[in-house]
């Protein structure tokens, strides 16, 4: 895999509380264990690298982390 490739790769696990915040209240429509985050490098408009974080739905990890992927 090039250095490049493997710079972007994305890790996904749940949510920890702390990262919700007042996001999370009662009456929200997907309760937090239904959330994931991803943990992930992305290209920035400068051309380097940086390291980045998506909470998203879990139907929409596979989803997002394809997105997050580098084209062929």
């Amino acid at each position: 895999m090039p250095a490049a490739t493997a710079a972007l790769v994305a890790e996904v696990s749940a949510v920890p509380a702390g990262k919700l915040g007042a996001s999370m209240r009662p009456g929200c429509p997907v309760p937090a264990e239904r959330l994931r985050l991803i943990r992930m490098n992305h290209w920035g408009f400068d051309g380097k690298v940086h390291r980045g974080e998506l909470v998203v739905h879990q139907d929409a990890v596979e989803e997002n982390a394809v997105r997050l992927r580098p084209g062929p």
